[in-house]
């Protein structure tokens, strides 16, 4: 398979990145935090938050998912957003908390998501209320 994209890749970044089989996601995000706390690291609709502010907001969410929710580790998180901020929050609090991320389309029926929730067993949903009425 011819990989095009490669061609528009600057000079100084590798087609390939070496991974630690021991660190999870987790740590990965955790060590970019500490390196770059005061830098930028996402950006929506023009609103910027740090890495710093990013790990707060990863922090509180991931209590909440394990303490209001009781969410356990290997606990099953649907999430339906679109590329927002939250998207990252959420994914980032269920990566730090163990929890496996569900990610369901937002165009997806109402009968494709019983369908995608049922099958996958997600004791929980993250939604943005603009598709809260299929649920």
């Amino acid at each position: 398979m011819q990989q095009v994209w490669l061609k528009q890749y600057p000079k100084s970044v590798k087609p390939e990145i070496q991974l630690n089989p021991n660190k999870t996601i987790s740590d990965c995000f955790r060590d970019a935090v500490q390196k770059n706390a005061d830098k930028p690291a996402i950006s929506c609709m023009n609103h910027t938050v740090t890495y710093r502010e990013l790990d707060d907001l990863v922090t509180a969410f991931s209590c909440f998912l394990q303490n209001d929710l009781g969410l356990m580790p290997g606990d099953r998180l649907a999430i339906m957003l679109p590329n927002l901020i939250q998207f990252s929050v959420v994914f980032m609090a269920a990566q730090r908390i163990g929890v496996v991320c569900v990610n369901t389309n937002p165009l997806y029926t109402p009968r494709e998501m019983k369908h995608q929730f049922v099958d996958s067993g997600a004791k929980a949903i993250v939604i943005i209320n603009l598709f809260a009425d299929k649920l």
